[in-house]
């Protein structure tokens, strides 16, 4: 609300501060709400960040297989390439800054999805005016659709925040 208000009286850096300081506490808020890995991709992705600790070049799904394994089935293999590794390089990153658990592998997206708050207001303002680039920004802040892709409850969750 804040943000509104500085951008009506043509505070435009400042409105902009507050805009992402609020969507990353919304964001922060989202993902401390659900302190548990959710059973889609979340909890594969949690995996390979964590085994990417020991060697972050071979995002591997299990470190020791113990049943013989199809290389071309992405569920089961030895190696995941199912996703691009960015997104895991940036949560294993966090996995070694952090510690291990489920608040700090939402990190990532949370850092990402406040970035691209900024980048909707640059992209609007620089192809019409300001006032598109922060409404456009504020939505996307708001978007509950996003919010809860960077909790974590949405399939297709951190990589496609990170992308």
């Amino acid at each position: 609300m804040l943000s509104l208000i500085a951008h009506q009286k043509d505070k435009n850096k400042l409105s902009i501060i507050l805009l992402l300081v609020g969507a990353f506490g919304i964001r922060m808020f989202m993902a401390s709400l659900d302190p548990f890995l959710h059973l889609w991709d979340e909890k594969f992705h949690a995996l390979v960040a964590k085994n990417m600790l020991s060697n972050p070049f071979e995002p591997m799904l299990y470190t020791d297989p113990v049943m013989p394994y199809d290389f071309k089935s992405w569920v089961s293999n030895h190696i995941w390439l199912h996703k691009q590794p960015f997104f895991l390089w940036q949560i294993a990153l966090c996995f070694k800054l952090f510690g291990v658990n489920e608040f700090v592998l939402r990190i990532p997206s949370v850092l990402m999805s406040t970035l691209q708050v900024y980048f909707i207001y640059r992209i609007g303002k620089i192809s019409l005016n300001k006032n598109i680039g922060y409404y456009a920004a504020f939505l996307f802040c708001l978007s509950n659709y996003f919010i809860e892709m960077v909790s974590g409850s949405i399939i297709m969750d951190h990589n496609d925040v990170t992308i």
